[in-house]
């Protein structure tokens, strides 16, 4: 059975909206108001195997991607590989499962 491949063609350029999508396994993300032309390289673009994203789109992916690197708007602190270490070490044999530093 081939492949399938798909791309959505959406009014909302929200983080709610693109995710819904990427999660269900959208290959491209055009919003409503993109020009035929666009829409045509959406398509084509996604046929051939590729990824397309209207512009706000993927501005907005990379703006997201980024803030998820943000160690100041991290809901998580990141620590070095050392401090990572030592709390491990300092948690082996504990009753707890795992260090409080299993997220970084």
């Amino acid at each position: 059975m081939p492949e399938s491949a798909g791309a959505g063609a959406h009014g909302y350029c929200t983080d709610e909206y693109i995710g819904a999508a990427l999660g269900a396994g959208a290959d491209g993300y055009v919003l409503k108001d993109a020009s035929r032309a666009e829409l045509l390289q959406a398509i084509r673009s996604v046929i051939a195997g590729q990824k397309y994203f209207s512009e706000p789109v993927s501005a907005r992916l990379v703006s997201g991607y980024l803030r998820r690197n943000d160690p100041a708007t991290d809901a998580c602190p990141r620590i070095t590989e050392r401090e990572r270490e030592s709390s491990r070490a300092s948690h082996s044999g504990s009753p707890t499962s795992g260090s409080p530093w299993d997220c970084v």
